[in-house]
Parts: structure tokens; C-alpha cells; sequence
């Protein structure tokens, strides 16, 4: 089995100063309004407006894709 190691730009806003990240996928219905939500109540660093949005707080990303209608597997339930 083979390692692969990654490295980020020291200068890239994914990078983080120390440690590891987490990453979290939310999905939401609007972006916007979800994205002056997390900077109102929790200060958070805005990296991307739109298509993700992508906000980082402390060492963790959230990611707010936008919503789209069920799939159809959940349709068949």
C-alpha cells in the first residue's frame, strides 16, 4: 500500500496555521440567508459568496451547497 501526502499554498485560505480540519456539508435552501445567519451569530470568515458557500470557523470549513428536490430513492419510500 502506497502514501500519497498532500500540501497545500502556505497562503491558501484552506490552510490551516495548525492541527486538521473538519469539514461539514450542510445543504440550504438559501444561501444568503444561511450564509448571514453563521456571520451574525458566530463571526465566521466568509471564504466563497456563493456555489458552495464556504465559511470557516475556528479549524472547521461548513460548506452550504445549495438544495435541490428529493432523489428518487426517497421518492419510492
Amino acid at each position: 500500500m502506497t502514501s500519497t501526502q498532500v500540501t497545500a499554498a502556505a497562503d491558501s485560505p484552506f490552510t490551516p496555521a495548525e492541527g486538521f480540519v473538519l469539514t461539514h456539508f450542510l445543504v440550504a435552501a438559501g444561501q444568503a440567508r444561511s450564509r448571514e445567519f453563521y456571520r451574525a451569530r458566530f463571526g465566521v470568515d466568509v471564504l466563497t459568496e456563493r456555489d458552495p458557500v464556504i465559511l470557516k470557523v475556528a479549524n472547521s470549513w461548513l460548506i452550504l451547497n445549495a438544495g435541490c428536490g428529493p432523489t428518487e430513492d426517497i421518492l419510492a419510500f
